[in-house]
């Protein structure tokens, strides 16, 4: 899938003064490491400019070295697709992502997620649950890893087990919808893109639920 991206170098001392107001911006994110913002009924000439600042004024405001902003058109909300992407992560450069058509709207709105791995988000929770919790629960992670095994679980629901990749016997168990098309075309051995919500700790696995296959390498 093909996505034209755009990088602007702007640094918060020189952006020009913006005669239109900045996107309001409601952000969640993991303590110090990211925010994710959303920005609704964003005008429909959305310029760089305008997402280049707000993401600035963002990662200013949450104090976090990785910054992600989804903006979305007149009248969308999330789930719908996202207008662009902006992102940062040193606070002083933005990286701009443009969908071409519908489809990559909503590919580029699923994106929106802390990217970590399977060793880092598995050794956070055994060295401390408690702040792991605090940091990732009912967040959206995305990780690209090797399936191990697929199988059934609770409610007869299918999952897929991805284990740590320095070798530990534990790592993440991601639970997805019945009907998710992609596990047909996946098996023991396959690399994929996940993006999936963190939502507990079982049995010194990290459990993730609503997941997603988002591309198979």
């Amino acid at each position: 899938m093909r996505l034209l991206f755009a990088t602007v170098f702007l640094c918060m001392v020189t952006l020009p003064a913006l005669a239109e107001p900045l996107p309001t911006v409601r952000a969640t994110g993991v303590s110090n490491r990211y925010a994710l913002g959303l920005a609704k009924d964003g005008p429909a000439d959305l310029t760089d400019a305008v997402i280049a600042e707000t993401v600035l004024h963002a990662a200013q405001e949450f104090n976090a070295p990785l910054v992600q902003v989804g903006f979305y058109g007149p009248g969308k909300a999330p789930g719908q697709g996202v207008q662009a992407v902006g992102e940062t992560k040193d606070g002083l450069t933005v990286t701009i992502l443009r969908p071409k058509n519908p489809q990559e709207n909503t590919w580029l709105e699923k994106m929106l997620a802390f990217p970590t791995s399977p060793n880092a988000l598995s050794i956070a929770y055994l060295n401390n649950q408690v702040i792991a919790d605090d940091d990732f629960q009912g967040k959206p992670v995305v990780f690209e890893a090797t399936v191990a095994d697929i199988a059934k679980g609770a409610f007869n629901l299918p999952y897929i087990f991805f284990p740590r990749e320095d070798g530990g016997d534990t790592g993440l168990t991601c639970y997805f919808p019945a009907n998710s098309p992609n596990l047909r075309k996946i098996g023991k051995g396959s690399r994929v893109l996940v993006r999936g919500v963190v939502k507990d700790f079982l049995m010194q696995d990290v459990i993730l639920d609503r997941c997603e296959i988002l591309s198979i390498r």
